[in-house]
């Protein structure tokens, strides 16, 4: 028998070494996602060398950081074959240094260097940073050997971490029989999802879906572990890689997880044949 768990009564897992535990016999759950939650709305500035005047500025053309993110592509690196640049948060067009901007939460920058050719040399990746309400931060990034004259391509990525929102969800579905074949599956979802089956014993993921099932859903296909529990993970599609779960991703909705176990094709046999002798007996009845 299928049971229904009632939306939004547990706590979400947001770890997946700490599933939220759904009871023996729940099948089926439903949660939001609204990982977009928190996320930076940048500005940048591109400047000449020593930061004497402003020459560009962007709002949101990153090229994959984030519907925040700010980005640049092609700028000429300046006589010392480096690049400066000004970021601060939305609110603070003017890159001043004492502004009212309220943008707090974390990024990478991302430069993607190139000789005076064209030929891609580098790609040089920031520590993960955080931009604080009022901030500005100051930039001068040198190009690699061999980048005078070249170009550098900026991208700001505001994907990092989870964000203040719930980005990601871990189930536990307990008490199934070892080796049961199994299908996890979203049936109804208003966002692009990903799926991922996690070990229960260690939280390494194991197997990850983004759109298998009908209509591009996730579904995820297996056998039930020797501990006879499913976690089962469900984030953003652009977040669901080999490297696990983080949240790092723009998706916000709800949805539904299903998880349908799959009988032995000799239970098939087994019912036939008791239907079977069923008629057989009435036939003999009557």
């Amino acid at each position: 028998m299928l049971v229904l768990a009632p939306a939004v009564v547990f706590a979400l897992g947001d770890d997946p070494s700490s599933p939220e535990p759904l009871p023996p016999g729940v099948l089926m759950t439903s949660g939001i996602l609204d990982g977009n939650e928190g996320r930076l709305d940048t500005l940048l500035g591109h400047y000449s060398g020593g930061f004497f005047s402003l020459l560009a500025s962007d709002d949101n053309g990153s090229s994959f950081g984030g519907s925040g993110a700010s980005g640049f592509f092609g700028l000429t690196l300046e006589i010392d074959d480096a690049i400066w640049l000004k970021m601060t948060g939305a609110g603070n067009p003017t890159f001043a240094s004492s502004s009212t901007h309220t943008q707090l939460g974390q990024y990478q920058i991302y430069y993607d260097f190139y000789d005076s050719g064209g030929t891609f040399l580098e790609q040089i990746i920031s520590p993960v940073d955080s931009l604080e309400p009022s901030a500005l931060e100051v930039i001068h990034q040198p190009g690699p050997v061999g980048s005078g004259g070249g170009t550098v391509d900026v991208n700001i990525n505001t994907l990092v971490g989870p964000g203040t929102g719930n980005a990601i969800d871990f189930w536990l579905f307990p008490d199934f029989t070892p080796g049961t074949e199994f299908q996890a599956s979203i049936t109804l979802g208003d966002f692009d999802t990903g799926l991922g089956l996690y070990d229960a014993v260690g939280g390494s993921l194991i197997d990850f879906d983004i759109d298998s099932g009908p209509g591009g859903l996730s579904l995820i296909s297996g056998l039930v572990p020797a501990s006879g529990e499913l976690v089962i993970g469900v984030t953003g599609a652009a977040d669901a890689t080999l490297d696990g779960f983080l949240g790092e991703h723009e998706e916000m909705g709800s949805y539904t997880l299903q998880v349908h176990l799959i009988p032995e094709p000799g239970s098939f046999m087994l019912l036939a044949l008791g239907l079977g002798s069923l008629l057989s007996l009435r036939r003999w009845l009557a």
